[in-house]
């Protein structure tokens, strides 16, 4: 029963306005806010590291579009916002193009005011949107990858 349980849970949808924690799947650690510290390469934001899951792990997931609202199931490919619950008031999960101290080009990933958006691909198109729908939404408890739309490339951690 309790695996039934997990994967039902892990068949609901998930919703704009959901909180939600990000979680490496080799380390088995989660996205965190350093609300104290300012990220390495874009000093206005904040820093975002892999840690023991808490509440600064914890953001909420918001639409990038105004004609999406709060408590609709989030599309499958539509670009979110994820917003620090600590800090909320726009500070969302951001990626920044900088220059490392080798003056290579990297891509950072921090907390920052407004941000940009990420996308979600490679997770169960199991779970439709409403009953008989032929749209499919982003569903807890399953693996993914994270999408920067306005690059064309894939989120990787090194």
């Amino acid at each position: 029963r309790n695996a039934d349980a997990a994967e039902a849970a892990s068949q609901r949808p998930l919703h704009y306005g959901s909180i939600v924690q990000l979680r490496h799947l080799r380390t088995k650690r989660y996205v965190t806010l350093k609300t104290k510290l300012s990220a390495p390469l874009q000093s206005t934001s904040r820093r975002v590291e892999l840690q023991a899951g808490s509440n600064s792990s914890w953001f909420r997931i918001n639409p990038c579009y105004a004609h999406k609202m709060q408590g609709e199931p989030v599309p499958l490919l539509e670009a979110v916002y994820l917003e620090s619950v600590k800090l909320a008031d726009g500070w969302n999960l951001n990626w920044a193009r900088c220059k490392n101290l080798a003056k290579d080009e990297v891509f950072e990933v921090n907390c920052a005011k407004g941000g940009e958006g990420f996308s979600f691909e490679l997770y169960s198109r199991a779970v439709e949107q409403e009953p008989g729908s032929k749209s499919y939404a982003l569903n807890s408890g399953q693996p993914f990858t994270i999408f920067m739309p306005h690059f064309n490339r894939y989120l990787a951690a090194s």
